[in-house]
Protein backbone atom coordinates (compact mmCIF):
# COMPACT_ATOMS: atom_id res chain seq x y z
CA UNK A 1 0.00 0.00 0.00
CA UNK A 2 1.95 3.68 -0.77
CA UNK A 3 1.42 6.51 1.45
CA UNK A 4 -1.56 7.99 -0.62
CA UNK A 5 -3.81 5.36 0.22
CA UNK A 6 -2.50 5.03 3.88
CA UNK A 7 -3.50 8.49 3.94
CA UNK A 8 -7.08 8.69 2.78
CA UNK A 9 -7.71 5.25 5.26
CA UNK A 10 -6.74 7.50 8.64
CA UNK A 11 -8.38 10.48 7.11
CA UNK A 12 -11.98 8.13 6.37
CA UNK A 13 -11.65 7.08 10.39
CA UNK A 14 -10.59 9.95 11.90
CA UNK A 15 -13.27 12.56 9.59
CA UNK A 16 -15.70 10.25 8.42
CA UNK A 17 -18.71 8.09 9.70
CA UNK A 18 -19.22 6.16 12.82
CA UNK A 19 -18.84 2.95 11.04
CA UNK A 20 -15.86 3.70 9.05
CA UNK A 21 -13.05 0.88 9.40
CA UNK A 22 -9.75 1.34 11.20
CA UNK A 23 -6.24 1.57 8.75
CA UNK A 24 -4.51 -1.36 8.05
CA UNK A 25 -1.87 -0.23 9.54
CA UNK A 26 -3.97 -0.67 13.17
CA UNK A 27 -6.04 -3.67 12.45
CA UNK A 28 -3.20 -6.30 13.12
CA UNK A 29 -2.26 -5.18 16.51
CA UNK A 30 -3.38 -8.37 18.26
CA UNK A 31 -3.53 -5.99 21.87
CA UNK A 32 -6.01 -3.97 20.17
CA UNK A 33 -9.23 -4.68 20.80
CA UNK A 34 -12.72 -3.03 19.37
CA UNK A 35 -13.03 -1.32 22.41
CA UNK A 36 -9.63 0.32 22.61
CA UNK A 37 -10.20 0.92 19.13
CA UNK A 38 -13.22 2.82 19.24
CA UNK A 39 -11.80 5.46 22.16
CA UNK A 40 -8.46 5.45 20.61
CA UNK A 41 -11.10 6.74 17.60
CA UNK A 42 -12.69 8.77 19.41
CA UNK A 43 -10.18 10.42 20.84
CA UNK A 44 -8.67 11.14 17.42
CA UNK A 45 -11.97 12.50 16.49
CA UNK A 46 -11.85 14.77 19.65
CA UNK A 47 -8.46 16.12 18.62
CA UNK A 48 -9.64 16.93 14.89
CA UNK A 49 -12.55 18.27 16.08
CA UNK A 50 -10.71 21.27 18.27
CA UNK A 51 -8.07 21.40 15.35
CA UNK A 52 -11.24 21.87 12.89
CA UNK A 53 -12.68 24.41 15.31
CA UNK A 54 -9.63 26.55 15.48
CA UNK A 55 -8.42 26.97 12.19
CA UNK A 56 -11.96 27.69 10.58
CA UNK A 57 -12.35 30.19 13.63
CA UNK A 58 -9.12 31.46 12.54
CA UNK A 59 -10.02 31.61 8.72
CA UNK A 60 -13.95 32.83 9.33
CA UNK A 61 -13.71 35.00 12.27
CA UNK A 62 -16.82 37.24 11.06
CA UNK A 63 -18.88 34.28 11.21
CA UNK A 64 -17.94 32.24 14.30
CA UNK A 65 -18.63 36.13 15.86
CA UNK A 66 -21.99 35.97 14.34
CA UNK A 67 -22.66 32.35 15.33
CA UNK A 68 -21.50 32.09 18.85
CA UNK A 69 -18.83 29.49 19.79
CA UNK A 70 -21.30 26.48 20.01
CA UNK A 71 -23.26 26.79 16.98
CA UNK A 72 -19.87 27.68 14.94
CA UNK A 73 -17.97 24.49 16.53
CA UNK A 74 -21.20 22.30 15.46
CA UNK A 75 -20.99 23.87 11.28
CA UNK A 76 -16.91 23.29 11.45
CA UNK A 77 -16.97 19.71 12.35
CA UNK A 78 -20.28 18.82 10.18
CA UNK A 79 -17.91 20.64 7.32
CA UNK A 80 -15.03 19.02 8.15
CA UNK A 81 -17.01 15.36 8.36
CA UNK A 82 -17.42 16.25 4.59
CA UNK A 83 -14.84 18.48 3.40
CA UNK A 84 -11.53 16.80 5.88
CA UNK A 85 -8.23 18.43 5.07
CA UNK A 86 -6.59 17.13 2.67
CA UNK A 87 -3.12 18.68 3.79
CA UNK A 88 -0.96 19.09 6.96
CA UNK A 89 -1.42 23.03 6.69
CA UNK A 90 -4.50 24.04 7.65
CA UNK A 91 -4.27 27.81 7.32
CA UNK A 92 -4.97 26.86 3.74
CA UNK A 93 -8.26 24.46 4.27
CA UNK A 94 -11.49 26.11 3.93
CA UNK A 95 -12.07 27.32 0.73
CA UNK A 96 -15.49 25.20 0.30
CA UNK A 97 -17.07 26.70 3.21
CA UNK A 98 -18.91 28.85 1.99
CA UNK A 99 -20.62 26.75 -0.95
CA UNK A 100 -21.18 24.32 2.32
CA UNK A 101 -23.35 26.69 4.08
CA UNK A 102 -25.25 27.60 0.87
CA UNK A 103 -26.02 24.07 -0.07
CA UNK A 104 -27.69 23.16 3.94
CA UNK A 105 -31.30 22.56 3.89
CA UNK A 106 -33.07 26.04 5.18
CA UNK A 107 -30.06 28.04 5.59
CA UNK A 108 -30.35 32.02 5.54
CA UNK A 109 -27.92 34.06 3.15
CA UNK A 110 -26.22 36.04 5.97
CA UNK A 111 -23.75 32.67 7.23
CA UNK A 112 -22.61 32.03 3.60
CA UNK A 113 -22.28 36.23 2.89
CA UNK A 114 -20.44 36.36 5.54
CA UNK A 115 -18.13 33.32 4.95
CA UNK A 116 -17.45 34.84 1.43
CA UNK A 117 -16.47 38.26 3.05
CA UNK A 118 -14.27 36.11 5.33
CA UNK A 119 -13.01 33.64 2.55
CA UNK A 120 -11.89 37.40 1.13
CA UNK A 121 -10.19 39.02 3.72
CA UNK A 122 -8.21 35.83 3.86
CA UNK A 123 -7.08 35.71 0.52
CA UNK A 124 -6.09 39.19 0.32
CA UNK A 125 -4.09 38.38 3.95
CA UNK A 126 -1.52 35.86 1.03
CA UNK A 127 -2.01 38.60 -1.44
CA UNK A 128 0.83 40.54 -2.87
CA UNK A 129 0.94 44.23 -1.72
CA UNK A 130 0.32 47.28 -4.68
CA UNK A 131 3.17 49.09 -5.96
CA UNK A 132 3.86 52.48 -4.39
CA UNK A 133 1.47 55.43 -5.24
CA UNK A 134 2.58 57.88 -7.66
CA UNK A 135 3.11 60.75 -6.26
CA UNK A 136 3.10 62.83 -9.16
CA UNK A 137 -0.89 62.18 -9.63
CA UNK A 138 -1.96 65.44 -8.46
CA UNK A 139 0.16 67.29 -10.95
CA UNK A 140 -0.94 65.31 -13.58
CA UNK A 141 -4.20 65.66 -12.84
CA UNK A 142 -4.45 69.65 -13.15
CA UNK A 143 -2.33 69.65 -16.07
CA UNK A 144 -3.87 67.25 -18.22
CA UNK A 145 -7.16 66.51 -19.61
CA UNK A 146 -8.98 63.95 -18.03
CA UNK A 147 -9.89 62.57 -21.37
CA UNK A 148 -6.54 62.01 -22.02
CA UNK A 149 -6.15 60.31 -18.32
CA UNK A 150 -7.25 56.81 -16.94
CA UNK A 151 -6.69 56.47 -13.17
CA UNK A 152 -4.37 53.32 -12.32
CA UNK A 153 -6.27 51.39 -9.38
CA UNK A 154 -5.52 48.91 -6.98
CA UNK A 155 -5.63 45.24 -8.29
CA UNK A 156 -6.42 44.03 -4.79
CA UNK A 157 -10.03 45.86 -4.59
CA UNK A 158 -12.82 43.79 -4.04
CA UNK A 159 -16.41 44.49 -3.29
CA UNK A 160 -19.70 43.02 -2.95
CA UNK A 161 -23.45 43.85 -1.74
CA UNK A 162 -24.38 43.76 1.49
CA UNK A 163 -27.90 44.32 3.43
CA UNK A 164 -28.02 46.79 5.66
CA UNK A 165 -28.45 44.45 8.94
CA UNK A 166 -24.83 43.56 8.52
CA UNK A 167 -23.30 47.26 9.08
CA UNK A 168 -22.37 46.45 12.76
CA UNK A 169 -20.59 43.65 12.04
CA UNK A 170 -18.59 44.77 9.13
CA UNK A 171 -17.96 48.03 9.97
CA UNK A 172 -18.66 48.68 14.24
CA UNK A 173 -18.75 52.20 15.47
CA UNK A 174 -19.21 53.85 12.53
CA UNK A 175 -21.85 56.16 13.40
CA UNK A 176 -22.10 58.08 9.70
CA UNK A 177 -23.48 54.40 8.16
CA UNK A 178 -27.47 55.26 6.64
CA UNK A 179 -28.11 51.42 7.66
CA UNK A 180 -29.43 50.77 4.05
CA UNK A 181 -28.33 48.39 2.00
CA UNK A 182 -24.80 48.94 0.66
CA UNK A 183 -21.63 47.36 -0.57
CA UNK A 184 -18.44 46.62 0.96
CA UNK A 185 -14.83 47.64 -0.41
CA UNK A 186 -11.91 45.11 0.49
CA UNK A 187 -8.58 45.90 0.04
CA UNK A 188 -5.25 44.88 0.83
CA UNK A 189 -3.13 47.89 2.85
CA UNK A 190 0.52 47.19 4.68
CA UNK A 191 0.11 44.00 4.82
CA UNK A 192 -3.05 43.40 5.79
CA UNK A 193 -6.52 42.86 4.53
CA UNK A 194 -8.91 46.31 5.13
CA UNK A 195 -12.73 46.15 4.74
CA UNK A 196 -15.14 49.57 4.51
CA UNK A 197 -18.91 49.89 4.36
CA UNK A 198 -19.84 52.35 1.05
CA UNK A 199 -22.40 54.31 0.33
CA UNK A 200 -23.84 53.21 -3.08
CA UNK A 201 -22.08 56.37 -4.98
CA UNK A 202 -18.97 55.43 -3.54
CA UNK A 203 -19.32 52.15 -4.86
CA UNK A 204 -20.77 53.31 -8.08
CA UNK A 205 -17.47 55.06 -9.31
CA UNK A 206 -14.95 52.63 -7.60
CA UNK A 207 -16.87 49.93 -9.66
CA UNK A 208 -17.09 52.40 -12.83
CA UNK A 209 -13.62 52.42 -13.12
CA UNK A 210 -13.22 48.95 -14.52
CA UNK A 211 -15.45 49.81 -17.62
CA UNK A 212 -14.33 53.53 -18.10
CA UNK A 213 -12.39 54.47 -20.85
CA UNK A 214 -10.52 57.62 -19.13
CA UNK A 215 -11.40 59.77 -16.16
CA UNK A 216 -13.89 62.35 -18.20
CA UNK A 217 -15.69 59.25 -19.22
CA UNK A 218 -15.89 57.97 -15.54
CA UNK A 219 -17.25 61.28 -14.23
CA UNK A 220 -19.20 61.66 -16.80
CA UNK A 221 -21.14 58.30 -16.24
CA UNK A 222 -20.76 59.14 -12.62
CA UNK A 223 -22.43 62.92 -12.92
CA UNK A 224 -25.33 61.35 -14.26
CA UNK A 225 -26.23 58.58 -11.92
CA UNK A 226 -25.15 60.81 -8.88
CA UNK A 227 -25.54 64.47 -10.16
CA UNK A 228 -24.31 65.37 -6.35
CA UNK A 229 -21.30 63.40 -6.29
CA UNK A 230 -18.25 64.83 -4.68
CA UNK A 231 -15.52 63.93 -7.02
CA UNK A 232 -12.88 65.45 -5.31
CA UNK A 233 -13.57 63.62 -1.71
CA UNK A 234 -13.58 60.12 -3.63
CA UNK A 235 -10.57 60.83 -5.31
CA UNK A 236 -8.75 62.01 -1.68
CA UNK A 237 -10.15 59.34 0.06
CA UNK A 238 -9.25 56.55 -2.61
CA UNK A 239 -5.69 58.07 -2.32
CA UNK A 240 -5.34 58.33 1.38
CA UNK A 241 -6.85 54.65 1.77
CA UNK A 242 -4.49 53.33 -0.91
CA UNK A 243 -7.13 52.36 -3.65
CA UNK A 244 -6.15 55.14 -6.11
CA UNK A 245 -2.47 54.56 -7.31
CA UNK A 246 -1.64 56.92 -9.82
CA UNK A 247 -3.08 57.63 -13.31
CA UNK A 248 -1.60 56.72 -16.89
CA UNK A 249 -1.80 59.00 -20.25
CA UNK A 250 -4.00 57.75 -23.39
CA UNK A 251 -2.84 58.05 -26.53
Amino acid sequence: MNSGDEQAQWVAWIWGDADARPPKSLRPLSSVGPQDLARGLGAYREHAKALAVRALAARFPLLRSDLGEGDFAGMAWAFARQHPPTQGDLNQWGDALPDFLDALPGMESRPPLLARIDDALHRLSQAEDDPEPDPGLWLRLQQQPASRLRLRWSVNLRWMAVPADLADILDPGNQTLDRADGWLLLWRRHWQPCRAWLASDQAAWLRRQAHALSLADAVEAQAAEFPDFDLGSALARAWQQGWLLGAETLA
